[in-house]
């Protein structure tokens, strides 16, 4: 890791325990477009560089801390917890079929009509930075 870049970022987003509404908000403004560059980036095969994956950590473990405390989904069964992260991200089906293999077993986890598999929770745990629980 370099140290300097790191240190760099960590200036740039400013990250910090989230206790309000509007540092939440804030954090979302920094972190969407971080994520949406991961995403693209996953696309292509590649990734971000490793100062920005620990900034993409730290700010959604930050986040996921914030969420559960004030936007509990725990009780959400699995499908419903995954719509909401979906929508949290704006991401579409298509975004997420590479989890799931193809088209037609993505729609039906994410309609509900499929349970999700271990190796598709644990997969959609390591996509979106958060614990497995919530989709068990």
């Amino acid at each position: 890791m370099n140290h300097k870049r790191y240190r760099e970022l960590l200036g740039e987003y400013l990250p910090r325990i989230i206790e309000t509404e509007a540092e939440y908000k804030r954090v979302m403004k920094v972190f969407d477009p971080l994520f949406s560059k991961a995403v693209k980036l996953e696309a292509d095969g590649r990734s971000l560089d490793v100062e920005e994956e620990a900034i993409l950590n730290l700010l959604s473990h930050l986040i996921q801390v914030y969420e559960s405390k004030h936007y509990p989904i725990h009780d959400l069964p699995p499908y419903q917890t995954l719509q909401v992260m979906m929508e949290e991200h704006g991401l579409k089906q298509k975004d997420i079929v590479h989890i799931f293999g193809t088209q037609s077993r993505a729609s039906d986890a994410i309609s509900g009509k499929r349970p999700l598999s271990k190796a598709q929770i644990k997969a959609l745990a390591e996509y979106f930075k958060v614990s497995t629980d919530l989709f068990l």
